[in-house]
């Protein structure tokens, strides 16, 4: 039986139009709050620098809305999602990015994607089940965490692809250079990698390269996909400690949160 036949395509349809909105899929936005509620908060002490940007490109006064920031995304941490108070978190998280965004790093621009994404993947307010509303509401729901899903695997896609045509990281160049930028790597890292040879770096730097092309391929396989996020756990958590990078790193593992089964 070849996936394209009648009942197969009947399988599928019916699970388009299947609830999959969970307190999963709940939690997984309200993280996103969360994130940038933190991040402006530990952004505490270079708030002044930021301002004084702001002042020095022309912009107007920012005085405040850092808190009114932390505040709006507090209220949308504790309140139930729906479709106004997702596209307020999405205007508010732009804002937060106009005011930091001397500071806002590849994370940051995936934490603006979901929040766009959750504007539609949304079931309150709730409409009759088999209503066209309802069912078009689940629709729209279900083909946004299929986007999200899409976009996740993208991400290590396009940057497995630009290492791999990159010779600078096929020769190990580029991660020699990167361990050498005192910005990133931590202080243990830089001591155990400044003897490292060359080979080495070649050996790791390919793995880099099969790890983000073969990682996005399997997660769409269920039997391994258990296997597959943890591997992608410890990678990110070893760039995140090694490379002074955790926020990147969290924004990326959180985004496994969409490819766990439902539990109902």
């Amino acid at each position: 039986m070849i996936w394209w036949d009648k009942k197969s395509i009947e399988k599928y349809r019916d699970a388009f139009f299947r609830s999959t909105y969970d307190n999963r899929i709940e939690i997984f936005f309200k993280g996103w709050y969360a994130f940038v509620l933190v991040k402006l908060a530990l952004l505490g002490p270079l708030f002044n620098d930021l301002m004084q940007f702001h002042q020095l490109i022309g912009g107007s006064s920012i005085a405040g809305a850092r808190m009114l920031i932390i505040f709006v995304m507090l209220l949308g941490i504790m309140l139930k999602r729906n479709y106004f108070l997702s596209i307020l978190m999405f205007v508010v998280t732009l804002w937060a990015h106009r005011i930091i965004h001397p500071v806002v790093n590849g994370g940051d621009l995936v934490v603006l994607f979901f929040m766009f994404l959750g504007i539609f993947c949304n079931t309150r307010p709730e409409f009759s089940e088999g209503s066209s509303l309802g069912l078009f509401q689940t629709a729209l729901s279900n083909f946004s965490i299929l986007m999200g899903k899409v976009q996740v695997t993208l991400i290590y896609l396009v940057s497995g692809w630009d290492k791999l045509t990159s010779q600078s990281w096929r020769d190990g160049s580029s991660l020699f250079n990167l361990l050498r930028v005192d910005y990133y790597p931590a202080n243990w890292v830089g001591y155990l990698t400044q003897d490292i040879s060359l080979n080495a770096l070649v050996v790791i730097s390919w793995l880099v390269i099969l790890f983000e092309l073969w990682f996005p391929l399997m997660l769409w396989f269920p039997k391994w996909r258990y296997s597959v996020l943890a591997t992608g756990v410890i990678f990110h958590l070893l760039i995140g400690i090694g490379l002074s990078l955790p926020d990147f790193a969290l924004v990326m593992i959180w985004c496994y949160l969409l490819f766990l089964d439902a539990r109902h």
